[in-house]
């Protein structure tokens, strides 16, 4: 057996941890690490630099950018394409100009509709032209009443706002800003309401929302007097003083008149009365 020769290795710290271990093994004579029948390294030598060199080739630099790039791109594509189909949908339009004439409106208000067999009556209240539009779909016709300019007296408007129809065709009309309802019996406009500057029942402030029940009962939303008022066989009624809207909503009311509802724009609520109280 050959007889093992000291050898004298100087590390550079110029080369890799592994160059200087394969340097130091040869010079040594013993076997290479990569041969089958190699022992493990002396412990001896040290093996810190060869271990923080190894860390260098493990970082994923490719995988991160990979995943980066792909998945923003198939998410934003998806959205893109499926919100606008959602919200952009519709069959017909029954009018949309902007204008004065038959058919046209400047801020339409409230919509109500009622049938007659195979007849359909769409009836607008057309706010900035003071005036109430109702259509026809046997003609395909409108028919105006009140006109462009404001007035005070029955069938003329001011900024109507709500309105409703009963089983008989009667026309109801929340004339806001001249605070009163107007009922058309078909032949004639006529003023039902009592008054203004109060809340006694029959009186208001500024009327908005309105809607008729199955039995023909009439419900008004009156925003400054926070009340909702009813009228039934030629009389008014308070429902509730409690009414949180705004001078400005809309509203429903269920076919039994149990419930009813209005809207609020300025605060995205839905206002909801039934059984005396009032749920958001």
């Amino acid at each position: 057996m050959s007889k093992l020769r000291p050898v004298k290795v100087v590390f550079s710290s110029s080369l890799p941890g592994a160059a200087l271990l394969l340097m130091a093994l040869a010079l040594s004579g013993c076997p290479s690490p990569n041969s089958p029948t190699a022992p493990n390294p002396p412990t001896a030598i040290p093996t810190g630099t060869s271990t923080a060199t190894g860390t260098t080739t493990s970082t994923p630099s490719s995988t991160p950018t990979g995943t980066a790039s792909s998945t923003p791109t198939d998410t934003a594509t998806v959205t893109a394409t499926s919100t606008p189909t959602a919200y952009f949908t519709y069959s017909y339009s029954l009018g949309g100009t902007y204008g004065t004439a038959p058919g046209q409106f400047e801020a339409p208000q409230q919509v109500a509709v009622s049938n007659n067999g195979s007849v359909t009556l769409v009836y607008v209240t057309d706010g900035s032209n003071n005036r109430v539009q109702v259509y026809d779909s046997s003609t395909s016709s409108w028919t105006t009443y009140g006109g462009t300019a404001s007035g005070s007296g029955a069938g003329q408007f001011y900024g109507p706002s709500g309105i409703g129809v009963d089983g008989s065709g009667d026309i109801f009309v929340a004339d806001r800003n001249n605070y009163r309802i107007q009922e058309y019996n078909g032949s004639s406009w006529s003023v039902i309401s009592l008054g203004s500057g109060s809340t006694t029942a029959g009186y208001f402030g500024t009327p908005s929302g309105l809607s008729v029940d199955a039995a023909g009962n009439v419900y008004v939303f009156d925003g400054s007097n926070a009340q909702v008022q009813t009228y039934s066989s030629g009389t008014w009624s308070i429902l509730t003083s409690t009414y949180p809207g705004p001078e400005g909503s809309n509203a429903g009311v269920n076919a039994a008149g149990t419930t009813v509802y209005a809207c609020d724009v300025g605060i995205n609520y839905i206002y909801r009365y039934a059984s005396g109280s009032w749920t958001t």
